[in-house]
């Protein structure tokens, strides 16, 4: 197998530098699936291409909002225009993988998985 310039095998390397990603969990008053499980699945799915750091990091490429619910409590405290991706977790319905590839994508959603602003 050849190695892509990045030092990956031919094919599995990032589309370019890994994007730093914050995650936010809700308080999670209504904990209707494991948020942490549910996460760790969606950072095995991306792989290298995304680095997760804490909420409190300042501008980070794009915010993964975990809620335990269709509340989605903590969006009330950040505005979806200051990312370059911001994608809405209300529930396990979406396979990790898919929210993995939005997030390495860019593409912003919003709760229920649409396409958001």
């Amino acid at each position: 197998m050849t190695q892509s310039r990045e030092g990956h095998p031919e094919g599995t390397a990032s589309p370019g530098p890994a994007k730093t990603i914050a995650v936010k969990f809700c308080g999670g008053c209504n904990p209707t699936y494991d948020r942490t499980d549910y996460w760790e699945r969606i950072q095995a799915a991306a792989g290298d291409a995304l680095v997760w750091v804490g909420a409190d990091t300042p501008q980070p490429d794009g915010i993964l909002l975990l809620c335990g619910c269709h509340s989605v409590c903590p969006l009330k405290h950040y505005d979806p225009s200051g990312y370059g991706c911001f994608v809405v977790v209300d529930s396990d319905r979406e396979l990790p993988a898919t929210i993995a590839d939005r997030m390495v994508r860019k593409r912003t959603s919003s709760p229920g998985g649409g396409a958001g602003p």
